[in-house]
């Protein structure tokens, strides 16, 4: 017998499964980067703050859970090169589904998240892009070995897996683009989730056996140890015989012009070459 679970949102005041394990990942994922200690988003604020002061306006910066890593890097950075008076940002968490939309109707100056794209990706007209990581989509099992046809598996061979699907705008615009608006009908879908973390938990207890979808920098993390709560789960590769391709691309996006219209020391301007500089060092690290 299959069962088909679904995870939602929480009521007000209503205690969520499973969600001191995220809050445990975002813990570490944070404290483990740029040496910024227990407390990164003050450490964020407190170097950034120093830019914003003096400027028009006060710098308003979003950042997913998985793209934090870049701003706390790019804060160490910053803080020595920041004048020390002026007005105090905000620092603003952003689901991925918003890396474009809220930095297009002005609500943020500068987004570190990650978008779909198709092809030569019209999605990032308005957009000046800092490109890090331009990827598809993975997966995570603990499925037994002998279920599986071996470390890959190809797109078209998803509808014949049990998958835990997650809800979001970016996994959701690769199942649209690679089987139709009615992906569900063609999918076997042993679960719906709200959040990564669920999926984990759902795989690493047992309760319900399948393939996660996941984007490959998460697949790979899980892979190294870096992400403690998918320990036990094993990687797939997914390959994409499809076309267009669609890839997950991960970066910094402001509004076109915004930056060339602000001077050199301007704040955004600041963060957006520390960013640069941050990925630059994650890149010769990994050489």
């Amino acid at each position: 017998m299959r069962c088909r679970i679904t995870n939602r949102n929480p009521a007000p005041g209503e205690k969520r499964e499973g969600a001191g394990a995220a809050a445990r990942a975002v813990h570490g994922h944070r404290a483990g980067v740029g040496g910024t200690g227990a407390a990164p988003l003050d450490a964020w604020l407190d170097g950034i703050q120093r830019g914003a002061r003096g400027a028009a306006g006060a710098l308003t910066v979003g950042s997913t859970r998985y793209t934090l890593g870049y701003l706390l890097t790019a804060v160490e950075l910053a803080r020595a090169q920041t004048p020390r008076d002026g007005a105090r940002p905000r620092a603003v968490h952003v689901r991925t589904a918003e890396s474009l939309s809220r930095p297009r109707a002005g609500e943020l100056d500068l987004v570190c998240g990650s978008v779909v794209t198709v092809g030569a990706a019209p999605e990032l007209a308005g957009f000046e892009v800092m490109e890090w990581r331009r990827s598809g989509l993975a997966l995570l099992t603990n499925l037994p070995a002998d279920r599986l046809l071996g470390p890959r598996a190809r797109v078209g061979e998803l509808p014949a897996l049990p998958l835990v699907v997650p809800t979001t705008r970016l996994i959701g615009g690769f199942l649209r683009g690679w089987f139709g608006a009615g992906f569900r009908q063609t999918l076997t879908v042993a679960a719906e989730i709200d959040t990564i973390g669920y999926g984990f938990e759902l795989l690493r207890s047992g309760l319900v056996e399948g393939c996660l979808l996941v984007t490959q920098g998460i697949a790979e993390a899980a892979a190294d140890g870096r992400l403690p709560e998918a320990a036990g789960l094993r990687p797939l590769t997914l390959v994409d015989e499809t076309g267009p391709e669609l890839r997950v691309l991960s970066g910094a996006f402001a509004r076109l012009g915004e930056r060339a219209a602000l001077a050199r020391d301007h704040p955004l301007n600041v963060l957006w070459r520390c960013l640069a500089a941050g990925h630059e060092r994650r890149v010769s690290a990994a050489r």
